[in-house]
C-alpha cells in the first residue's frame, strides 16, 4: 500500500487519505508487536539472573 502512495506522489497526486490510512495501519501494527511477542515467550524461558542483571543495568542510567 505504501508503494501505491509513493506512486501517487510521483504522479503529482496528493494521496492524503491513503497516506493517513497507511500511517494508521503501520502504527497499530507496531503497537501490537510487544503484546504478540509476550504471548510467544513463556516465563519459564526467561533466565531470571540475566533479567535481573539487565534490570539493574537499566536503573544505573
Amino acid at each position: 500500500m505504501s508503494v501505491s502512495v509513493a506512486g501517487m506522489l510521483s504522479a503529482g497526486k496528493v494521496p492524503q487519505v491513503e497516506a493517513a490510512l497507511v500511517k494508521d495501519l503501520g502504527t497499530n501494527w507496531e503497537q501490537s508487536l510487544p503484546g504478540e511477542a509476550r504471548k510467544l515467550v513463556t516465563n519459564d524461558s526467561v533466565d531470571q539472573e540475566a533479567f535481573d542483571a539487565l534490570n539493574d543495568s537499566e536503573q544505573a542510567f
